[in-house]
This record gives C-alpha cells, structure tokens and sequence, in this order.
C-alpha cells in the first residue's frame, strides 16, 4: 500500500520538528504481502508534541477506527516513544518518534530504509537488508552443546508424562526440545548455501525452501511432533523427535566435520526406555 507510505512522508515532510523517517522491517527490504505491517521511525528536533498519544486522532481519521493498539514502555518518552497501532481494515502501523540525539547513540538494525533525512543524518547507512538475521556457522563446540542440551532435557518430558503433568510435557517439548532441533536444522539448510548471507525469515518462516528435497524428511519430523495434548500422543511425539533429532545430528556433524558424541545420544534412548518404559522404534 503505497498510499500510507505516501501520506506519512507528506506528514514528516510538512512538520519542520520531524527531521527525518526511515522504513523498518520487511518493507524496507524483503518480502512484502497484504499483511506485511508498517514499521516508521521518526527522528524528532523533540518527541514532546507526539506524547500522550497525540497521533492517534489524525491516525483514526486518514486510516480508519483502531482495532487494538499497544504503546510499550521504551523509557524515557523524550528519547524514545511508540506507537504499535492494528487498524480494523487490516492496516497494521508501528511508529517510534526518537529524538535526534537518541537516534545517534541508537543501533540500527540491518533492515532500515532512509526515506526521508532532512539534515543528512544517515548517509553513511548502508543499504537495507536482512544480515541481522543471517545464520551463523555453529563451531564445534556450540554443536556439542545443542545437542547435549537436547539430550539432557528429553527425559524430563519423560518424568513430566510419568507424574502426569501433560502441561509440563508440552512446554518442554516445545520450548526447549523443539528449538535445539530448530538450531540444528537450519545449520543444515544454511549448509546447503555454505553460511552465506542466508536468513530463515522470522520464526523460521522460510526454512523449508532452503532444505534439498532429500531434507525435508527432517523438517516433515517437526511437524509429526506436535500432536494432541493426551499423555500417549506426547510420548510418540518425543520419542519420535529424539530419533529424528540423532538423525539430523548425525547429518550436520558429517557435513561440518564435527564429532558426534553416539554415547551421549544412546544413553539417553536406554534411560529413557529403562526407567520410563518407553519404547523407541527408530529407523
């Protein structure tokens, strides 16, 4: 929507406070849909005018009645002030005003845009881009201890699911199972492209296209894993992840020509199935 790019440069453009506006997020470099959100950042002689939500009046009027709105506490408003504003026709805009002094302090992130500068504040940015969000090459060591990590907290779904606490089970599995397979599987796609300047999008969101067809079993292993919230179900869930999880360990050491640590990853399958009397079927 090009009209609110418009319109909101023809604001900053008309008010000799705003001294600048730059473009944040997906719209300033990436990719861009009908849900992609709006992200300004106005540098300001003073944020003063835009406190106590000054803006959201002429907002209203030029985009339409506020679905739900949020205005989080950066600090001091004087420095820093935003506005997170969700429209009911689906316009989504973030505006942070930022004074001309905090701004020279602040770092930026990667995917900025300039689209307005007034006093030649940031000619020295580089292009917009998403390196902030490139995948960066596991050592060793940091393999070691994923894996590890993984390893050490299965039998805690497995403790969870003996006490009968399903809740426990799920955030685990969740939260820090399923996040050391997430590290490791986009080691494995950013492998695919040699670590170079490779992002996965937010939350993963582009991980499966960077995968070789011969992959995506690894990933299609994420997905079996989220299953009903019933005591039988969450048990296939783990005990199928750990197995896909040491196949993809396994994977990712060969191709970074890491060790793999075989008995830590075993000793894990053989507790697990000594003390909880769960039974792996692992290919």
């Amino acid at each position: 929507m090009q009209d609110v790019l418009t319109i909101m440069l023809e604001l900053a453009q008309k008010d000799d406070n705003v001294r600048a506006v730059l473009l944040e997020g997906s719209r300033a470099f990436g990719r861009v849909d009908q849900y992609s959100d709006f992200d300004f950042a106005f540098v300001c002689q003073s944020n003063k005018p835009w406190l106590d939500s000054a803006i959201l009046p002429w907002f209203e009027e030029i985009f339409g009645p506020i679905a739900i709105m949020q205005t989080p506490d950066n600090g001091d408003p004087l420095q820093i002030y935003t506005h997170l504003v969700q429209f009911k026709s689906g316009t989504r805009i973030d505006i942070t005003f930022n004074s001309v002094e905090f701004i020279k302090t602040a770092k930026l992130e990667s995917g900025t845009k300039v689209l307005l500068d007034k006093d030649a504040l940031f000619v020295h940015l580089p292009p917009a881009s998403d390196r902030d969000n490139w995948v960066v090459k596991m050592d060793e060591q940091a393999f070691l201890d994923c894996c590890n990590e993984f390893y050490w907290l299965s039998p805690y779904v497995g403790k969870a699911l003996a006490r009968g606490h399903l809740l426990q089970a799920l955030d685990i599995l969740n939260n820090n199972l399923r996040e050391q397979y997430l590290l490791l599987l986009a080691q494995l796609a950013a492998s695919n492209f040699d670590w170079k300047n490779i992002s996965l999008g937010k939350n993963y969101s582009y991980l499966e296209e960077k995968l070789k067809e011969d992959q995506l079993g690894l990933y299609q292993s994420l997905f079996q894993s989220y299953r009903k919230a019933e005591h039988s179900e969450i048990k296939s869930a783990l005990l199928n992840l750990i197995c896909s999880f040491d196949n993809l360990a396994q994977s990712l050491a060969s191709i970074m020509g890491f060790a793999y640590n075989f008995e830590e990853a075993n000793n894990c399958k053989e507790f697990i199935e000594d003390y909880f009397g769960f039974l792996f079927s692992c290919d």
